[in-house]
This record gives structure tokens, C-alpha cells and sequence, in this order.
């Protein structure tokens, strides 16, 4: 069973998560909205935006698939500790 401090542990890890993702994607399409000179290098970003968007997909789904379970792990080694 979950306890009220597990959730709030869950939340914060979740928060955290999205703050990454966010500043990752902020990152992402401030490199994208420059005007780069060089086609070699535009052409290596472009090619890598269609790679980040599939590591965000990921990540997305792992926070939500895999929180729960990793916070309920966290929260019994926790109890097991203390």
C-alpha cells in the first residue's frame, strides 16, 4: 500500500522528471530556432531532433509506467532503513 508520503515522494520525482524533459525541450528548439550557417551542422540537428522526440516519447512513458513501481521500491527500502 501507498502512504500519503509515498505519493508526495512520487510527485516530487515526477516534477522533476517534467523540469528535465522541459529544459531538455526548451534547449532542443532554442538550437532549432538559431539560424546555423554551417549545413553540416543544421543538417546534424535536424537529424537529431527526430532522435530526441522518440527519447522524449520514452521517457514520458517510462515516468509513468515505471514511477510507481520505482517509488513503492524507493518508499520500502526506505522503511526497511529507518
Amino acid at each position: 500500500m501507498l502512504t500519503t508520503r509515498d505519493y508526495k515522494l512520487y510527485y516530487a520525482v515526477r516534477y522533476v522528471i517534467s523540469l528535465c524533459l522541459t529544459a531538455f525541450r526548451f534547449v532542443i528548439l532554442v538550437l532549432h530556432s538559431r539560424r546555423v550557417r554551417s549545413k553540416i551542422y543544421s543538417s546534424f540537428v535536424y537529424n537529431k531532433i527526430g532522435i530526441t522526440s522518440v527519447i522524449f516519447t520514452f521517457f514520458q512513458i517510462l515516468s509513468k509506467v515505471v514511477g510507481p513501481v520505482l517509488i513503492q521500491t524507493i518508499s520500502y527500502f526506505f522503511r526497511q532503513t529507518l
